[in-house]
């Protein structure tokens, strides 16, 4: 069975909304995604710096997974399946993540 966060938030609403009566389904949706918002923002902004979410855990790039990604851009590049713009952004992100790295992994 597979589901989907639109249907877990459903239920979980559906189940909690007694406890917090004063919170609209529009509010308690934002509460609940608020964290994962945060998370995507945080590794928008290039840092990839680890990230805890309380109660749920640490998320973190590790370097491995970061040089496997350096080489799939470079691939992608080299096949055009990916733009200039969007490559070099990605691939100064991820070198500067593993200059500052390197000796963790």
């Amino acid at each position: 069975m597979k589901l989907d966060n639109q249907s877990l938030i459903n239920e979980f609403f559906e189940k909690e909304r007694f406890n917090f009566p004063e919170l609209s389904y529009e509010q308690f949706r934002d509460i609940v995604t608020g964290p994962w918002r945060h998370l995507k923002t945080i590794m928008e902004e290039g840092n990839l710096e680890e990230v805890r979410i309380k109660y749920f855990g640490n998320f973190l790039v590790h370097v491995g997974k970061a040089k496997a990604e350096l080489q799939k851009i470079k691939k992608k590049f080299e096949e055009n399946t990916i733009n200039h713009k969007e490559y070099f952004r990605i691939k100064v992100m991820i070198e500067k993540f593993l200059s500052k790295n390197e000796s963790k992994d």
